[in-house]
């Protein structure tokens, strides 16, 4: 996120709050928690998840018009734990590139470009 809206990544944790406030972006994890072997998302035990409670999120930030996913995994998660229990129909969803390493398939600066074209298009 610090590339694509234009802030040091290095800079402290709150500063870094603060540069995605000012860009009016909300981050937050689909998952609350899992289980999971490793660090890939797909060895999550899928028994072992609990998601976030997006129904209180959305009321609680009624100014958010459009959500992102940071890849397949988030987006299908969103879709399978969260989705049902939303009446979310004003939203927009867009699955973006993967920003992981692991997910090789694009070079760094196409996803990049990926996310600025997106957070740039988003009203």
């Amino acid at each position: 996120m610090a590339e694509t809206i234009g802030f040091s990544k290095d800079s402290a944790y709150e500063i870094r709050l603060e540069e995605l406030k000012t860009a009016k972006i909300a981050l937050w994890d689909v998952l609350q928690s899992c289980t999971r072997i490793g660090s890939l998302d797909a060895k999550i035990i899928n028994n072992s998840i609990t998601a976030n409670n997006f129904q209180d999120f959305f009321k609680a930030h009624k100014k958010i018009h459009t959500v992102l996913f940071n890849g397949a995994k988030a987006e299908d998660a969103f879709k399978r734990y969260a989705l049902p229990t939303l009446n979310a129909d004003n939203l927009i969803y867009l699955r973006l590139p993967s920003t992981s390493p692991a997910h090789a398939a694009l070079s760094y600066e196409l996803k990049l470009k990926a996310w600025k074209a997106a957070l740039k298009d988003t009203p």
